[in-house]
């Protein structure tokens, strides 16, 4: 069903052009990502709430990237730290020597 919907919509598109993709946008807003390139999304005609939105997510994203680069930090101070428990511990134990397994002898029958 979702195949021929999408040939039934690809042949439309083709046919009639961006028409039905605005419309599509205009009517549904979560649809805009359809509208034709050139054409302006649905609810972007407010500049200043579009750049309210984009700031605040910015604000966001610098306070992800700054927690971030706090923890990298973090981990970067403990690392001389871990280096220096690894050389001052004991050296790891001898391989155990390899084990000789021999083959049982057969019994003579007479």
């Amino acid at each position: 069903m979702a195949f021929v919907l999408g040939i039934a919509a690809t042949l439309a598109w083709q046919t009639w052009g961006d028409g039905p993709r605005r419309a599509l946008a205009d009517r549904f807003p979560r649809l805009g990502w359809i509208a034709p390139r050139g054409a302006a999304a649905p609810g972007s005609g407010g500049g200043t709430e579009q750049l309210v939105a984009i700031t605040r997510s910015l604000a966001v994203v610098r306070q992800d990237v700054d927690r971030a680069s706090a923890e990298i930090a973090k981990l970067q101070a403990a690392k001389p730290e871990a280096a220096a428990l690894r050389t001052t511990a004991s050296p790891p134990p001898p391989p155990a020597p390899p084990v000789v397994s021999r083959k049982p002898a057969t019994p003579v029958v007479r």
